[in-house]
């Protein structure tokens, strides 16, 4: 219940002044109405009903500064903060593995870099070997073919 102060000198009554309730007189209390007025009085009763429903609201609403655990029971606060230290936990192990993972990351991506290297260097130096070593294959490929074709000729 609301209390107005009054100042000195202005004639008003020291009394405190209730607020006015929205309460809706009953459907029966009222004369039939005519059909501009039904309507006008439809929209002013939801009207007022919104308004009295805001009000009762407008004590519950929670600033976004409130903790979201502020209106559970202490039993269920004190989980909650078991619940969020855990999270917290959690987090904090999930950053660990990640910076560990992204180190060993780091680490086979250097090795693997130093790997290609190294088989492009032995490539280059078993390049003229290969090269050498299939024109000796393909020169006795010929000389046996050579043969087959000599002996069976005679």
């Amino acid at each position: 219940m609301l209390i107005q102060a009054v100042g000195k000198g202005l004639g008003a009554s020291t009394e405190p002044q209730p607020i006015p309730s929205f309460t809706y007189p009953s459907t029966r209390d009222q004369p039939p109405a005519t059909e501009s007025s039904s309507s006008h009085d439809t929209t002013q009763d939801s009207r007022d009903s919104l308004e009295g429903n805001n009000k009762s609201e407008m004590d519950q609403v929670q600033s976004p500064y409130d903790s979201p655990l502020s209106s559970v029971h202490t039993s269920d606060k004190a989980k909650g903060v078991l619940n969020l230290e855990e999270l917290f936990s959690i987090c904090a192990n999930l950053s660990n593995m990640i910076l560990a993972l992204e180190t060993i990351k780091d680490a086979q991506a250097t090795e693997i870099i130093a790997l290609k290297a190294r088989i492009k260097k032995l490539e280059k130096k078993c390049k003229p070997s290969i090269s050498h070593h299939k024109a000796w294959l393909k020169s006795v490929q010929r000389l046996s073919i050579k043969k087959r074709f000599g002996k069976k000729e005679f």
